[in-house]
Formats: structure tokens, C-alpha cells, sequence
């Protein structure tokens, strides 16, 4: 009974947080919802060298697409849990970081995230620590948010990047509209090629992404390292 205590403290009203995990256990057990979440994300290099995508991208293929599919980002630092005080890469991600991650599972095909977790936040951090990295998990998802009309919408032609790590998701919205996302997952500037599975006359890139036609289903991309973002696309 301590441990369900310190779970739900601080929490809004517990039964609507138990009924939420019983609806989501009982769609996985129904095969209607899967989970996923490698839990070792650190972005574009992983303690174990993965990115934070290889997990989405698993998953959507054993899946096929068809039911939901969310995944867990890492809101935590690994020293809580492993106990070790000198490994480096164990520590809270960074805002570009945690950016990364979100944007590369949804990017992988991800269509809902549960950053994981708040009692390890609440626990392990105290004050300034505390408020700058729940400011920085709250930032992010309300970034996601505001894409909530694209990301939910059906999903639109192919696209397909010719770098390492560059991940490449397409929606068409209820109102016509394609956009792309483009995700790097490189601790390095990527310039790449992505071949689209249809024809287009225009591509309107938003800040932070070059994107240009060389030929109408076929973009010319760069990006940052570890930049995600929108191009809209228009036939």
C-alpha cells in the first residue's frame, strides 16, 4: 500500500489514473494497443549504441500497422536505476535530446507517446533541477500537441530517405494538405535524398529544414543534427 502511495502522490485523482492503466492493459490484452519503449534512448547514441527510433521502427514492422501503436520515451537519468556514478552517459537528456526522441518515434511511426516518468522526476530531482527538466518534458509535448491535427491524420504517401538514420513519415489531412516530417537522428548535419511516392509542385519547408524539388517526387533535404520538422507539400 506505501508503494501504490508514493505512485499516485502528487497525481490528480486516482481513480481516473487506475482506470486509464486498466483501459490501456486491457486494449493490449484485447491485441487492440501495444507498448514500446526501449528504455536506453539518449537520442541519436544510446548507452548500447541504439537510437531512440530502432524500437518504433520494430515494432511498426512486426505490427504492420495495424492497431496503435505508442511508445515511451526517457524522461530519466539511468543512474537512478543502475546505481552508477561515473559512467557519463547516464544522465538526464537534454532538451534537444528529448526533442529528438519524441519527434523520432512519431517519425517511426509512432502514433502516441508516454514520456516515462514522472515519480522517478519527482523523487530523484529537487527545485531548479526539477522545474528546468519537467519544463523541458512539458515544452516538448506541447510541441507534439500542436501538430495533433497532422499527426493524426491518415497517412500519406511514401517517402524514403538515402541516409543513415534520416526518418521520413507523411500524413494527408482532412483538408487535402501532405506534409512530411523529417527526423535526424545524427549528432551531424545530414544532407540527403527522398524519394516520394508521388508527384508534387512545391515543397514548403518550415524554419530549420531546407527542402527543395529537384524533380516532382524527389526532395533535396538538410537538416541540423538531431532536427526534426515539418515540410508541407503541395501537388
Amino acid at each position: 500500500m506505501k508503494r501504490e502511495k508514493n505512485i499516485f502522490f502528487g497525481c490528480g485523482s486516482r481513480s481516473e489514473i487506475v482506470a486509464t492503466f486498466l483501459a490501456i492493459l486491457e486494449l493490449c490484452r484485447r491485441g487492440m494497443l501495444r507498448l514500446f519503449g526501449p528504455m536506453s534512448d539518449y537520442s541519436a547514441e544510446a548507452v548500447d549504441g541504439e537510437t531512440a527510433s530502432e524500437a518504433a521502427i520494430e515494432a511498426r514492422e512486426e505490427m504492420l500497422g495495424l492497431v496503435p501503436m505508442w511508445h515511451v520515451p526517457q524522461c530519466f537519468n539511468w543512474k537512478w536505476y543502475r546505481g552508477s556514478a561515473t559512467n557519463p552517459e547516464f544522465r538526464f537528456p537534454t532538451r534537444e535530446e528529448l526533442d529528438s526522441m519524441f519527434w523520432q518515434a512519431i517519425a517511426a511511426g509512432a502514433n502516441g507517446l508516454v514520456p516515462y516518468a514522472f515519480h522517478a522526476m519527482q523523487k530523484n530531482l529537487k527545485g531548479a533541477d526539477y522545474d528546468k527538466a519537467m519544463g523541458d518534458v512539458k515544452a516538448v509535448m506541447a510541441s507534439v500537441k500542436r501538430r495533433e491535427a497532422i499527426i493524426l491524420s491518415d497517412p500519406g504517401p511514401s517517402a524514403t530517405a538515402d541516409a543513415t538514420n534520416l526518418l521520413c513519415r507523411t500524413w494527408t489531412t482532412a483538408d487535402g494538405e501532405t506534409w512530411l516530417l523529417l527526423s535526424n537522428a545524427n549528432r551531424a548535419k545530414v544532407t540527403a535524398t527522398v524519394k516520394l511516392g508521388a508527384s508534387f509542385r512545391e515543397a514548403a519547408p518550415e524554419a530549420g529544414v531546407s527542402a527543395t524539388l529537384t524533380s516532382p517526387a524527389v526532395l533535396s533535404v538538410e537538416l541540423p543534427p538531431l532536427a526534426s520538422g515539418f515540410v508541407r507539400l503541395v501537388q
